[in-house]
């Protein structure tokens, strides 16, 4: 994908997501539910819908194996006293952004260039979550595959959405390929108009906490 391809994707999507909060931003009946993305997914829906930031897992994104690790056990991950550092286990070398380690699992920083500036962001908002009021989005990209999806799935609870490049039977997987690469769902503010829509995520969230 081009420069100015990405650019007229993004454009469209912002489109796309402010019309749809325009619409349906009062339909929203929780206002207290917290979303839990494995990428900047949340952070976008919660700041086009005009809600503030009820969850630390924004302005960053996770790996499939540490974000399946992470929802597992929410609580532990989360009441954990973090770490910050510039080193991952998934690419070498000193990266130019903060990584928060979780115990096992490691919290990409992307939008941040200060790591105590990342970090006090975490424990602040970590202290809003309502860990009875969960909903988890899974976007199948930064080394998601099929058995990530199918452990994803593997959870009869409605408060799940996974968006894929591929369709499926299971009502919370939503077929996407706005903006993919290579069997990849594209980046969160690319995707964030078009699955709005595509998933219809207000009547999703008020169906599991209206």
């Amino acid at each position: 994908m081009t420069y100015g391809q990405e650019k007229v994707l993004h454009l469209a999507s912002r489109y796309m997501a402010q019309s749809y909060a325009i619409l349906n931003r009062t339909r929203l009946t929780d206002n207290d539910v917290t979303i839990i993305s494995n990428n900047c997914w949340g952070g976008n829906f919660e700041r086009h819908m005009g809600r503030g930031y009820s969850s630390p897992f924004v302005n960053l994104f996770i790996y499939a194996d540490c974000y399946l690790k992470i929802i597992s056990s929410i609580e532990k991950y989360v009441n954990c006293s973090p770490l910050v550092d510039r080193a991952s286990r998934y690419r070498g070398g000193t990266l130019s952004y903060p990584i928060i380690h979780l115990i096992d699992v490691e919290l990409h920083c992307i939008h941040y260039v200060d790591d105590d500036v990342a970090l006090a962001n975490w424990l602040r908002r970590a202290q809003r979550m309502k860990m009875c009021n969960m909903f988890f989005v899974f976007s199948m990209r930064d080394g998601a595959t099929s058995r990530h999806a199918e452990i994803f799935l593997s959870s009869a609870e409605p408060n799940r959405l996974m968006f894929s490049y591929e369709s499926s039977a299971d009502p919370r997987q939503v077929r996407l390929r706005y903006g993919s690469s290579r069997g990849q769902v594209g980046p969160a503010d690319i995707i964030a108009g078009p699955s709005y829509w595509n998933s219809n995520i207000v009547s999703r969230l008020n169906s599991c906490f209206g």
